[in-house]
């Protein structure tokens, strides 16, 4: 906004300003890396608490796997999940 030497910028009606959209922008920044009611980053590896048993397709299946759709979830809850996804992100823990 500051670069197009816009103003302001109307959503709904309503009007913010670049301090504004900064401000939420950060709190939301914040919020993703642990400033949140969990006190947990979703981003994992980040903090000292993070998802610990992330369910990705990619990262769940260990690589030498054959398997077919229907076989993805046998590796779900392991102790020692076959691959680390450190430095994704996350929208909820799985950890128990």
């Amino acid at each position: 906004m500051l670069t197009s030497h816009t103003k302001a910028l109307c959503c709904s009606g309503n009007f913010y300003k670049p301090d504004d959209v900064r401000k939420f922008s950060m709190s939301q920044v914040g919020y993703v890396l642990g400033e949140n009611a969990m006190k947990m980053s979703y981003f994992v590896g980040y903090g000292s608490s993070y998802p610990q048993y992330v369910h990705h397709r990619g990262f769940s299946i260990p690589i030498d796997a054959t398997t077919g759709c229907k076989d993805e979830f046998k590796w779900l809850y392991l102790d020692d999940p076959p691959k680390c996804s450190s430095g994704s992100t996350s929208w909820r823990s799985l950890s128990q």
